[in-house]
């Protein structure tokens, strides 16, 4: 590991944001899924009878590949069999009282319940549904993708004991490092999301392009 690993780290981060793909590959179809996902908020927000469809249709999206799709279907499963369990979770996280911390561990409790306990589906789930308030705040977060990115930074790894809404805390803080340290490397990261998506790339989520230069692939 060189004398500053953060120079190796961002150096190569500068790369993929350069890359003519980078902007449509981890900001565009985030912000359109985004955008699939907020009538199912609303319709869960007031209690329309569609909300159910309108979840599926956001979630089955070809836009919505940050929940691994054996995932989805117990989700689903879930939100018809016990709907007003669901309904009431869903109407918490995007639309509850208390911080982003205290709803997320809520939701992450209902779908341990539901029987989605591994805390890497729980936190894809959580992540994922969040960014329908906002993706460029609330970011998908992947458990691996990060595990791998942590190292190279030279930041804190998850723990083993970890639930999800601590990871998930912890995920957003490293984001929030990434953006404020860029500037120090001449790298500029407008938002989270963007600097999730170079966490996607720098971990192996670019399969056929090169992860140590900027050379289009």
């Amino acid at each position: 590991m060189s004398a500053d690993p953060l120079r190796a780290f961002f150096s190569k981060a500068a790369a993929y944001l350069r890359h003519p793909r980078f902007q449509e590959a981890e900001v565009g179809y985030k912000l359109r899924f985004q955008g699939e996902l907020r009538p199912a908020m609303e319709a869960y927000r007031t209690g329309d009878a569609s909300a159910l469809a309108q979840l599926t249709a956001a979630l089955r999206s070809p836009n919505q590949n940050m929940i691994d799709w054996r995932v989805v279907q117990p989700l689903l499963d879930w939100c018809e069999r016990r709907s007003s369990n669901a309904r009431r979770a869903l109407k918490s996280l995007w639309f509850g009282n208390g911080s982003l911390d205290k709803r997320v561990r809520r939701f992450v409790a209902e779908l341990g319940a539901a029987g989605m306990s591994q805390p890497g589906a729980q936190l894809s789930i959580t992540s994922t549904l969040l960014m329908g308030l906002s993706a460029k705040q609330y970011p998908p977060i992947r458990t691996q993708r990060f595990g791998v990115v942590f190292g190279e930074a030279d930041y804190p790894p998850f723990q083993r004991d970890q639930d999800a809404s601590v990871r998930y805390a912890h995920a957003l803080r490293f984001l929030d490092s990434l953006i404020g340290r860029a500037p120090t490397y001449g790298v500029r990261l407008r938002h989270r999301l963007e600097a999730q998506g170079v966490v996607w790339c720098l971990g192996r989520g670019w399969k056929g392009y090169p992860r140590l230069s900027g050379a289009t692939g």
